[in-house]
């Protein structure tokens, strides 16, 4: 990136600060009472990485290149109530309940 190319200075949870490039983001907006979000694929990690911004922020990332994404205020709220991300921590913890790999095939044979 040119250091005279806008961009996006964010904080990923895993690598901490980056810049991201405007046109890699996307504001969700839900409407009335929602506050909108912006979401980006960390350039370092590549995770989501989904932040909460404020309603006069939007007109500033969508002219420097951002997406502006309306969503019905019903999804927003179904989203919301999903639950957390499986950590690490989690998905270890179940491949170790699986045992071993035979343990696997018979989950993926359906048995």
């Amino acid at each position: 990136m040119n250091s005279d190319e806008t961009v996006v200075r964010s904080t990923c949870p895993a690598c901490g600060t980056v810049d991201v490039p405007p046109e890699a983001v996307t504001v969700l907006v839900a409407g009335e009472g929602s506050d909108p979000v912006y979401r980006y694929t960390c350039p370092q990690c590549y995770a989501v990485v989904e932040k909460p911004t404020s309603a006069r922020a939007v007109p500033m990332l969508q002219n420097a290149g951002a997406q502006v994404v309306l969503v019905p205020a019903e999804v927003a709220e179904r989203a919301g109530r999903q639950g957390e991300v499986l950590a690490d921590t989690d998905l270890s913890a179940f491949l170790a309940a699986l045992g071993s790999s035979d343990d696997l095939a018979r989950l993926a044979a359906g048995l």
